[in-house]
């Protein structure tokens, strides 16, 4: 095993390639991409200031200029605060769906009262998440987040169409999220293989959960007005420094951990996944922060060493399993069970794929 010079990633992991002076292949990536990237504050002054003048020029006499999900984390709340700079009338979305933090519910509020933004919240049919929840476990797939990512793309769409509001900002960037290992991670828009796992196991009536195909996707992409922006993308973005900003203007609380804005998430993070799959996705969030030169790889590996199942999360682990109706043994069996790829529930991976190849020729944007 050889790990990589700059970052915590290994070539054990399965994607993870190093060449001849052990640089891993997202460090390779992420170093061309820097190369074409100017950091200065002018630069995202003009930015967001083309991006502004761009959506309202083509929403002058709508309700709302744009429409933004908000989960309470770091990415969607930094990109709630830049709208409010950009003067845009913008529209909150938060998709709860059973497992927000309490400093997740607070970070919303604290949001909508400094920016003035209405804040619309889609709550999910518990009994059938849970249940579509349950399945996922049951059958040993990577992916149990799928489910929500899913829903709270379709959910964004749906809403979007309801109030004819044409542009969908997204807090997806890859300054912070790039060079996840492709096996830690299933397609989102994948509705045959959601379908698939639950007919397996729990087999409900899926009534009320929000799903799309890819048709559904694809008329969207090509037919209908909504356009989804990754304003992140578009401007020079640090995690730590727009913590600070987001705590000095707004109040925001900090979390440990990437994602810690949901219960289910750090559980799914800190317990499923290393313990069914050997995986600690905090090796990719720190490594993304090493190559944004947000921490050394020093500091890394002290936050690495940190135990993920502390005294704190074994209360957290027993909310979650009796949320979901499995006790903790339950759940200490479920981890040890054999795992299973996701194609082999039944899955759209060829159509998505084709979807993708479409995207890469047109350059189109597609929800994460």
């Amino acid at each position: 095993m050889r790990e990589c010079k700059n970052c915590l990633l290994t070539d054990n992991i399965e994607g993870v390639k190093l060449d001849k002076d052990n640089l891993c292949n997202f460090c390779r990536e992420f170093n061309k991409y820097r190369k074409y990237f100017d950091k200065s504050s002018l630069y995202t002054a003009f930015k967001l200031k083309k991006i502004s003048r761009e959506i309202r020029s083509k929403t002058k006499n709508e309700k709302y200029n744009c429409l933004i999900g908000l989960s309470g984390g770091i990415d969607s709340s930094y990109l709630v605060y830049l709208a409010k700079k950009m003067s845009l009338r913008t529209l909150l979305v938060h998709f709860d769906n059973g497992w927000n933090s309490i400093t997740a519910i607070k970070n919303i509020y604290k949001l909508s009262k400094y920016t003035g933004f209405p804040l619309k919240t889609y709550v999910i049919d518990w009994d059938e998440f849970k249940s579509l929840q349950r399945s996922f476990i049951k059958s040993g797939v990577i992916d149990v987040e799928m489910l929500t990512d899913h829903a709270i793309g379709a959910t964004l769409i749906k809403i979007a169409k309801e109030e004819k509001i044409k542009f969908v900002l997204s807090g997806e960037n890859y300054a912070t999220e790039n060079g996840m290992p492709k096996n830690w991670t299933w397609q989102k828009i994948d509705k045959k293989n959601i379908e698939g796992i639950n007919k397996k196991y729990e087999n409900i009536s899926i009534n009320k959960f929000p799903i799309i195909n890819y048709f559904n996707y694809l008329k969207m992409l090509f037919f209908s007005k909504i356009k989804f922006i990754k304003v992140l993308n578009e401007i020079h973005y640090e995690k730590y420094q727009s913590i600070q900003i987001l705590k000095e203007k707004v109040g925001f609380i900090e979390y440990e951990n990437k994602h810690d804005e949901s219960i289910f998430t750090k559980f799914y993070q800190s317990y499923y996944l290393p313990r069914r799959f050997g995986i600690d996705k905090r090796l990719a969030h720190l490594s993304a922060l090493i190559r944004n030169q947000e921490i050394t790889k020093e500091a890394a590996k002290k936050i690495i060493k940190k135990e993920l199942e502390n005294l704190e999360f074994k209360n957290e682990k027993k909310f979650v399993c009796e949320k979901l109706d499995f006790s903790n043994e339950e759940m200490d069996v479920l981890v040890k069970q054999p795992t299973k790829n996701h194609i082999e529930f039944g899955s759209d991976l060829k159509y998505i794929n084709f979807l993708f190849k479409i995207k890469t020729f047109l350059g189109i944007k597609l929800f994460k």
